[in-house]
């Protein structure tokens, strides 16, 4: 029998691995590979039964021909009736059985036939429908893409309009800060004004009611009070020409510093201007394309830094030079502006202060005891007022200073006055124990007054108008002897003055300059308004002075080591700045890239994850930062801790070993400086926001506020603080066992009072600490200090 159909058409081992187009829309490949390969199984089982039943028939249609061709009647003949019927009876059996064979047989094929066609048609439905989804699928991935694109446009519009806003609201900003400090300096001054007036009536007064007492007094006292009075008056001339050689010393420092604060100004002023410029420069540049935008953005504060330094090293550094023109300009009194810019005006134009004069009658022997001692803080103290807050010099285009300064000069010094704290509890019993101590006799001849303008204590007001100098102005008889030296006990007083006036320059926050003018205002109104008890000293100069009065003479001897000294040490920060070269630019540009990816990072998972609340969801963890931290500056910090090692004369000295150590102890700073801070700030702004939107753009706007902040205000600095302390690590850790070092002070940047404690405090063993418990600079942010070896 012959089975025909298209069933051997199909290989069940081509069906289960037949291959289709993949999708993102269809059928799971999975689930039609099973049921291909079951496909596969099925159709073998069927062939092999389709085999099985083609040999059983094969093999009956064989065998029986020898049976069929045997006679019936001789098989009757041999083996009898009963066995014929046997015989027949198996034969009709025989012939049902081959029937019912071929039909089962027929119909399993033809099972099998239908049901590979089936799966043929199936398959081929299945590559169509494939074929049909794939191109539905393209057309929509082409759609989506086409979106994609029309939203990104639309988006860099959206970011090229809101930085035009930006820098639109930046500039108005800055001018209201401006217009605010520039009004509340106004009021300052006039508030400053009305006290010294109200200053001024008190001591007339009061002088008013000393003159009535002493007249008073005079009409009693006799012929020893006259000897007394004159003793008094000598006494008081020793003290006053002991107050002056003091005042001359406190001046000559006081121009000094001040020469330091103009020389600092100057170059914070020419750095904000290039600042500004190259803001300028990159918001321009912003307007092209997005791209160049960003790429300008990040790369803009950098090139502001490097031509704020730029401008700022312009700025002459020779402070004995700029000392020498302050004193002249001082002598010929200039004003405050003039000071500033070096030019003095004409006397014709000048206009003279108005002078409130404190006169202090001649007290009886008894009102003032003999240990009294004048106070030289009220004659080293200035008054200074800023005009702007410098801790936003980042937002303003000019910032101008004024530096108010209290003048006193020497009017009368037989008449002193009695400091409050000697605690004088009455005037009057004072004044009758005095009288009763004297015997009576007659009235004694007064000698005239000394003229006017000598030996007199006058209070200069310099609030009218420009703001007054400070100087000497010796109204002291120049024929009269010279003053006895000055004690020691005055000197160690004057020299606790200046380093308490030292130690209030140093700042609870990161260098506001403008806190410690204030502190300073704060300081020297209070002292003024402590009422007649406080005794100041005029430190005008004038033209009219002595040659013994010189400024320059007292400093002389000093001026060739100073300039040697400061030669030396002006040598040694520029080998470490030769050292350094690019290492703290480029630390700032490494820093600032690995912010902005955290910060793309946190915005990319608050827009994407709103289910994330709270700053350990959004935050990377302390570890996770200072590892991408110290991947992406240890090339950097390895070359700068090798520059420490060639300072100090050990280069390649450094092994594996070291260079593993001092990297950690850097980076634990950077984890201090950096890390830890803007956590804490990311964290409240995280945990104190309540936004509901589905967008979360307020949080987005407020997270990406505040790194912007600490891109602009800190990261610069911070750059410079991590190359200071590296430099420092690499000299310490090149430094022999035992070796002294040395601080030296770099005076090119903001005032550091740290620094000078430590250089004040000489060679330290390398690994100890220095007096204010630092091992090497920075003592404090914005430190530059350099460590040195004592032998250099």
């Amino acid at each position: 029998m012959t089975m025909s159909g298209d069933a051997s058409a199909l290989d069940p081992d081509e069906a289960a691995k037949r291959e289709f187009a993949r999708a993102r829309k269809g059928y799971d490949p999975t689930e039609v590979r099973v049921h291909l390969t079951r496909l596969a199984d099925e159709i073998r089982r069927l062939r092999a039964v389709e085999a099985d039943l083609r040999e059983q028939l094969a093999v009956s249609l064989e065998t029986p021909e020898s049976i069929v061709d045997l006679d019936p009647a001789a098989i009757s003949r041999a083996l009898g009736a009963e066995t014929v019927r046997i015989i027949d009876t198996a034969r009709e059996a025989s012939e049902e059985i081959r029937a019912k064979a071929e039909e089962n047989a027929g119909r399993v094929v033809r099972d099998a036939h239908e049901r590979a066609n089936r799966l043929t048609r199936d398959a081929a439905e299945l590559r169509e429908q494939a074929g049909t989804e794939a191109d539905e699928l393209r057309s929509s991935s082409r759609e989506e893409a086409d979106r994609i694109v029309a939203e990104a446009r639309e988006l860099a519009d959206s970011t090229l309009q809101a930085a035009e806003a930006d820098a639109a609201s930046l500039r108005e900003e800055a001018a209201l800060v401006l217009e605010e400090k520039t009004t509340a300096a106004e009021l300052e001054a006039a508030r400053i004004r009305e006290e010294a007036e109200a200053v001024r009536t008190d001591a007339d007064d009061y002088a008013a009611t000393l003159r009535s007492e002493a007249d008073a007094a005079r009409e009693q006292v006799a012929e020893q009070a006259k000897v007394d009075a004159e003793a008094e008056v000598e006494a008081a001339r020793e003290r006053g020409r002991g107050m002056i050689n003091e005042a001359k010393e406190a001046r000559e420092r006081m121009i000094r510093d001040l020469a330091e604060r103009r020389h600092t100004s100057r170059q914070q002023l020419e750095a904000l201007r290039a600042a500004r410029e190259s803001l300028i420069e990159a918001f321009g540049a912003a307007r092209d394309a997005l791209e160049d935008a960003t790429e300008d953005l990040v790369d803009s504060l950098p090139a502001a830094r490097e031509a704020a330094d730029a401008a700022a090293r312009s700025v002459s550094e020779d402070l004995d030079l700029a000392t020498a023109e302050l004193d002249e300009l001082i002598d010929r009194g200039a004003t405050t502006a003039e000071l500033i810019d070096g030019r003095a005006e004409t006397p014709e134009s000048r206009v003279e202060p108005a002078a409130l004069t404190l006169p202090l009658d001649e007290v009886a022997a008894g009102e003032v005891e003999n240990d009294d001692e004048i106070e030289a803080e009220d004659a080293t103290e200035d008054i200074v007022i800023s005009e702007s807050d410098l801790s936003e010099v980042d937002e303003v285009d000019e910032v101008e200073v004024e530096v108010d300064e209290v003048e006193v000069e020497v009017d009368e010094v037989d008449e002193v006055e009695v400091d409050e704290d000697d605690e004088v509890e009455d005037d009057e019993d004072l004044i009758a124990e005095g009288l009763s101590a004297l015997p009576e006799v007659a009235e004694p001849e007064v000698a005239d007054p000394e003229p006017a303008g000598k030996g007199r204590l006058r209070l200069v007001s310099s609030n009218d108008g420009d703001p007054t100098p400070i100087g000497i102005e010796a109204l002291v008889d120049p024929d009269e002897p010279e003053a006895a030296p000055v004690a020691p006990q005055r000197v160690a007083e004057v020299e606790e003055l200046f380093a308490r006036l030292r130690a209030d320059q140093s700042v609870d926050d990161e260098f506001d300059d403008d806190d410690d003018f204030d502190d300073d205002l704060d300081d020297m109104t209070s002292e003024i308004d402590d009422g007649p008890g406080a005794v100041v000293i005029d430190l005008s100069a004038s033209a009219g002075d002595s040659a013994d009065d010189d400024p320059g003479s007292a400093i002389d001897e000093s001026t060739d080591l100073d300039d040697s000294q400061a030669a030396t040490q002006q040598a040694m920060l520029d080998q470490r700045d030769a050292l350094l070269g690019d290492a703290a630019s480029g630390l700032t540009r490494r820093i600032r890239r690995v912010v902005s990816d955290q910060e793309n990072e946190i915005l990319d998972l608050v827009r994407r994850n709103r289910r994330l609340k709270s700053s350990d969801d959004l935050v990377p963890s302390r570890a996770d930062q200072l590892d991408a931290y110290r991947s992406a500056i240890r090339a950097d910090l390895r070359e700068v801790l090798e520059a420490g090692s060639a300072f100090l004369g050990n280069a390649g000295r450094l092994d594996e070993a070291d260079v593993t150590r001092e990297l950690d102890e850097v980076m634990a700073s950077v984890a201090d400086w950096a890390i830890d801070p803007l956590r804490k700030k990311l964290a409240r702004v995280v945990d104190a926001n309540e936004d509901t939107s589905p967008d979360r753009s307020e949080l987005v706007d407020r997270l990406r506020a505040t790194y912007r902040e600490w891109r602009n205000d800190r990261i610069a600095e911070l750059s410079g603080d991590v190359a200071t302390l590296a430099f420092s690590r690499g000299v310490m850790a090149a430094a022999e066992p035992g070796q002294k070092l040395c601080w030296v002070v770099d005076h090119g940047g903001l005032p550091c009072p740290d620094g000078e404690d430590n250089q004040l405090a000489g060679p330290v063993t390398v690994g100890d600490e220095f007096p204010t418990g630092d091992l090497c600079p920075p003592a404090h942010p914005g430190c530059r200090c350099l460590l040195v070896p004592v032998s250099r």
